[in-house]
């Protein structure tokens, strides 16, 4: 019984090297593929949520900064919050000033903080931190604080009307080592939102 020559078995194993070298290649790309899709569905989803977070706080604001026509790092509104129910009598309302900025890091971060007080008279609003068991008619104040994403590129506001402000996001989710080029796309979320503020008089 005739067996396999030496060229045949050289010519054979390097056939099955270069097709386990394709595939190899193919599983990583593919790997990659998947890895950047993922970060991109999840970028659009920390983005999306954080510009609506904006626009709730700015359609509830009574005052915003920066000024009309200044450009920002640090974004602030003034809103009234309030608990109780005015038809039985029992409704309080207090004001809490959240401030948006940029926290370095690392990870460089969007976060919220917030100076809160009550307006003299009967109806105020009694505020407790988040980690308290919360009292008749006492707001917390937890939904005001802490970060919107670790992902922050670049944030700015500006300040276009009384009324109005456009905000500018950029999030990315670049790893460690990695730089931002055409040839190695870090994905990334970009919004240009504007936003009204009905409240402010």
């Amino acid at each position: 019984m005739k067996g396999f020559t030496f060229v045949e078995v050289l010519v054979s194993t390097m056939i099955m090297a270069m097709m386990l070298v394709s595939l190899m290649s193919f599983v990583q790309l593919s790997s990659d593929t998947w890895r950047r899709t993922d970060q991109s569905i999840n970028l659009g989803a920390e983005g999306s949520m954080v510009v609506e977070t904006i626009r709730n706080f700015a359609e509830k604001s009574y005052a915003m900064s920066p000024a009309i026509g200044d450009t920002s790092n640090v974004a602030t509104f003034a809103m009234m919050v309030a608990t109780g129910s005015p038809e039985a009598g029992n409704y309080f309302f207090g004001v809490v000033a959240v401030r948006l900025s940029i926290d370095a890091g690392p990870p460089r971060q969007l976060i919220a903080t917030y100076t809160s007080y009550s307006p003299p008279g009967p109806g105020q609003v009694s505020f407790v931190p988040g980690t308290a068991e919360n009292a008749k008619y006492e707001i917390s104040l937890m939904r005001f604080v802490g970060s919107f994403t670790e992902h922050l590129a670049t944030f700015s506001a500006t300040r276009i009307s009384k009324n109005s402000m456009s905000i500018y996001l950029l999030l990315d989710n670049a790893q460690s080592g990695e730089i931002y080029d055409e040839t190695n796309a870090t994905p990334t979320f970009e919004a240009t939102a504007t936003f009204y503020a009905p409240g402010i008089q």
